[in-house]
């Protein structure tokens, strides 16, 4: 079983139902996505399938092979880019 890294138990303390993406970036690669009940992301890369199924065993959380709507929701209501009082690019 895959050990969690630091980086990824620091992201995962306090924070609740926090749920796993498997996503394919590359020929050879796959992003995990970690999505807490906020809406707040981290990922990490791998390089399999059953990589990522350890890497999100061992963190505790369930592992999704696609986006589910509800995850999705929780990704882009955070979105501040959408907001019309959110952050703005520049001009």
């Amino acid at each position: 079983m895959a050990a969690v890294p630091k980086d990824l138990g620091r992201f995962m303390e306090g924070r609740a139902d926090v749920e796993a993406v498997l996503q394919r970036v590359g020929h050879r690669t796959y992003d995990v996505v970690f999505v807490d009940g906020a809406g707040d992301w981290t990922h990490w890369v791998v390089e399999s399938e059953e990589a990522a199924a350890d890497l999100a065993q061992a963190a505790g959380v369930p592992l999704h092979h696609e986006w589910t709507d509800a995850l999705s929701r929780r990704v882009n209501d955070r979105d501040p880019w959408s907001d019309p009082k959110g952050q703005h690019r520049a001009l």
